[in-house]
């Protein structure tokens, strides 16, 4: 009877124990998620240490580092929003927001020639944008 007991619990202990790792991946997207929901509830500080433990698991997660981004700018850290467009242009060369917001910064920081980059990119990718030409005109 002990045998059993004993083998019982350890079985109890074995499934507790594997339902209870998630993958990388999972982690990574519930964290994001939440990142997620928390943005759209305008409760930013929560949403920034959400995505940033998203890209703490996925450092290449470009995602994450958008809404970083966007989420940097609404708390007043251009700075950081700077570095998470960085990181989400460098990761997803297609996301052309992030080309724009960069390129706004550059403009901003008077660097003519890397907005243009910028601005160039985001065309070539989407050569009816309204903005793009908007700030290509600059």
């Amino acid at each position: 009877m002990a045998r059993f007991f004993k083998l019982c619990l350890f079985l109890c202990i074995t499934v507790v124990f594997f339902s209870g790792c998630a993958s990388d991946e999972e982690k990574k997207l519930k964290h994001f998620n939440k990142g997620k929901a928390y943005f759209e509830e305008g409760e930013y500080k929560s949403a920034r240490l959400e995505f940033k433990n998203a890209i703490q698991i996925d450092p290449e997660f470009a995602e994450a580092y958008h809404l970083l981004g966007k989420t940097n700018m609404e708390i007043g850290k251009p700075q950081d929003a700077f570095k998470a467009f960085s990181m989400a242009s460098k990761f997803d060369p297609d996301n052309i927001e992030a080309h724009l917001k960069l390129a706004t910064f550059y403009l901003l920081g008077r660097q003519l020639d890397k907005a243009m980059e910028k601005v160039d990119i985001a065309l070539e990718k989407e050569p009816d944008n309204i903005h793009e030409k908007l700030l290509a005109s600059l």
